[in-house]
């Protein structure tokens, strides 16, 4: 059976410069994490403080009435960040560094979430 480490290893080691892998809830408790080995981020505060991130876009999704919030992609200097919704409780968040195919981090990321719902 697969484990939600094994859905974070395939999408972290697909996505060439994706660093870290997360599965976080809304209130901001990292689930599950796997890091690259090339990776010294601080994953643990970026899943922290980025949760809030989602959170307040949620937020803002309900107040224009706009429903079904998927996934927020957050462009830095250095990482792009990739926040997929696994359910209405949890979040997968992939952290890339800048240079990355974006394109193929968001799809896998989605992928990788859709694996993840089948695990809760």
């Amino acid at each position: 059976m697969i484990s939600f480490r094994d859905v974070l290893v395939e999408v972290v080691e697909r996505v060439p410069k994706s660093l870290t892998g997360m599965i976080i809830g809304k209130d901001g408790i990292i689930v599950e994490k796997y890091q690259n080995a090339n990776s010294s981020l601080d994953a643990d505060l970026f899943g922290a403080e980025y949760s809030g991130v989602m959170s307040e876009v949620q937020k803002l999704a309900s107040i224009f009435h706009i429903d079904n919030l998927w996934d927020i992609t957050i462009s830095l200097e250095d990482y792009i960040i990739i926040i997929h919704m696994i359910s209405e409780d949890y979040y997968f968040m992939n952290i890339m560094a800048q240079g990355s195919n974006e394109g193929l981090g968001r799809y896998k990321t989605r992928v990788g979430s859709l694996k993840l719902r089948e695990l809760f």
